[in-house]
C-alpha cells in the first residue's frame, strides 16, 4: 500500500510516475468525475453526458426498493412489479486456479416475456463447455437442469446443473451460443462466511441510476465439487463471487464502457465489490466487507490492462488501483481465462450482439491471493482475437 492523501493525486502530473489516474486526470475528465461524485447534472455536453442520472424517486415509481440489509427470504424468488424490462437474475462466476477449470452460470427471468433464460459453462483443464437454455416460467431457481439447495440462506447453497452443449465458443467468439450434444455441468456446495453487499448506499451517494444499479446484492464464496464434461469428470474447488439482482432495468450495452470488478479472498471471508462506469458520467465505487461487516468504501477507483485495448483475449494483465482517503491499494490480476457470453436479446439492441467478457483471475495484493473476474461489455464486432475495437474504448496500460 502506497500511503497519501487522496487529493494529491488529483494534482499530480499527468505523467508522473505515482499519479494513478494516468492520461485520466485531463481537465476535463476531473470534471466529469468531481460532478458525478457530487451528483451534478451537467445535462449533455460532449462525453460529459450525465443523462443516465436519475433520481431515487423514479426508482420507486419502478417498484425498485431501497435495500438497506439483506433478508434470508432475499435469497428466493421475487415477486415481479409491472414495468419496463422487469427481470431477477442469479450470476455465479467459480476458478480452481490449481486445475485451471472452473463453472460460470447465469440465471435470469425475463418477465416481459414470461421465460427463464439460462447461460451455463463448465471448464475444465481450460476447455469450455457451455449452453444457453430457454424456457417459460418465472422461478430462476427451478429452472430446466438447475437444481438448487439453499441448505442455509446466503451462507450455503448446493447447486447443481446437468444438460448438453458445445465445447468451444461460436464464430463471434461467444460460449453458449451454438448448439451441441456434449453431456456437462456442476455439482457444488459453495460456503460464505461474510454478510451479503448491497449497493444502496453508495449509489444514492453517487446519484447513480437505478434502473442501471437495481436493487441486488453480493458476496464471495469458497466452493467444492464435481465438474464434468463429455467422459471428463474432476473433483475441484476454489473461490467464487455471486451477484443477484431483481427490478426493472434500462441496459445501456451499445459500447464497451466500464467494469465489473468484484474479488474474494482468505476463504471466501473478504470480498470487494466494485463497479467503475466510463461511458458518459464517470462513476465508480467499491466495498470492502469481511466476516463482521463493511469495513470501508472507495469512491476513486482505475483499472489498467496491459496493452491498453478493450478486446476480449487480448490481455492477460491487470491492474485494479483502489484509492483510499490515506492511502493506495493495488490489486494485479493474472487472467486465466476470458469466458464471453451473450446476453438475452429482449433488453439489448438488436443489431448486434452483446455480452460480456470475464476475466477470470488470480489476484495478488499486497497481503493476500484471491480470486476475481474482470468484467467489460463487449460486442460480436469486437470479440474476436485479432479484431480493433470499433469504439475505440482504452484505459491506461501497464
Amino acid at each position: 500500500m502506497t500511503a497519501a492523501p487522496r487529493a494529491a493525486f488529483m494534482h499530480l502530473p499527468m505523467d508522473h510516475p505515482d499519479n494513478p489516474n494516468g492520461r485520466r486526470s485531463r481537465p476535463l475528465y476531473l470534471l466529469q468525475t468531481i460532478a458525478c461524485l457530487r451528483g451534478a447534472r451537467l445535462g449533455s455536453i460532449g462525453f460529459l453526458s450525465c443523462s443516465n442520472v436519475l433520481n431515487y424517486g423514479l426508482a420507486q415509481n419502478y417498484g425498485l426498493a431501497e435495500m438497506e440489509t439483506v433478508s434470508q427470504s432475499d435469497e428466493f424468488h421475487h415477486d415481479p412489479v409491472p414495468g419496463k424490462n422487469w427481470q431477477e437474475n442469479y450470476v455465479f462466476h467459480a476458478w480452481d486456479p490449481a486445475r485451471n477449470s472452473g463453472w460460470f452460470i447465469h440465471l435470469g427471468h425475463i418477465f416481459d416475456e414470461g421465460l427463464i433464460d439460462v447461460r451455463v459453462s463448465t471448464i475444465i483443464d481450460g476447455e469450455v463447455t457451455s449452453a444457453t437454455v430457454q424456457a417459460p416460467g418465472a422461478d430462476c431457481l427451478a429452472a430446466p437442469g438447475v437444481d438448487v439447495k439453499a441448505v442455509v440462506p446466503l451462507e450455503r447453497l448446493k447447486i447443481r446443473y446437468s444438460g448438453s452443449g458445445a465445447r468451444g465458443p461460436d464464430d463471434d467468439g461467444f460460449f453458449g451460443e451454438r448448439k451441441g450434444d456434449v453431456p456437462f455441468g456442476f455439482d457444488i456446495e459453495m460456503i460464505s462466511e461474510h454478510p451479503a453487499v448491497t449497493w444502496t448506499e453508495v449509489t444514492r451517494k453517487l446519484n447513480m441510476d437505478p434502473l442501471r444499479s437495481g436493487t441486488r446484492y453480493e458476496q464471495g464464496a469458497r466452493w467444492k465439487g464435481r465438474l464434468w464434461s463429455g467422459d471428463q469428470v474432476i473433483e475441484a474447488e476454489g473461490l467464487l463471487v455471486r451477484d443477484h439482482s431483481w427490478g426493472p432495468r434500462a441496459w445501456h450495452d451499445r459500447g464497451v464502457g466500464g467494469f465489473w470488478t468484484p474479488m474474494v479472498f482468505d476463504g471466501g471471508r473478504k470480498f470487494i465489490s466494485g463497479v467503475m462506469i466510463t461511458e458518459g458520467c464517470f462513476q465508480s465505487f467499491t466495498i470492502l466487507a469481511d466476516q463482521t461487516g463493511v469495513i470501508n468504501t472507495s469512491y476513486d477507483n482505475w483499472v489498467r490492462i496491459d496493452n491498453g485495448a478493450l478486446i476480449a483475449r487480448r490481455f492477460r494483465r491487470a491492474q485494479f488501483l483502489r484509492l483510499l482517503d490515506d492511502r493506495m491499494e493495488r490489486y494485479d490480476y493474472e487472467g486465466h481465462i476470458h469466458l464471453v457470453s451473450a446476453r438475452h436479446a429482449s433488453f439489448m439492441d438488436k443489431s448486434a450482439k452483446f455480452g460480456r467478457s470475464d476475466m477470470y483471475s488470480t489476484i495478488r495484493t499486497e497481503n493476500s491471493v484471491g480470486f476475481g473476474t474482470l468484467q467489460h461489455r463487449t460486442r460480436n464486432d469486437v470479440s474476436r482475437e485479432g479484431l480493433a475495437n470499433p469504439v475505440d474504448m482504452r484505459t491506461e496500460p501497464l
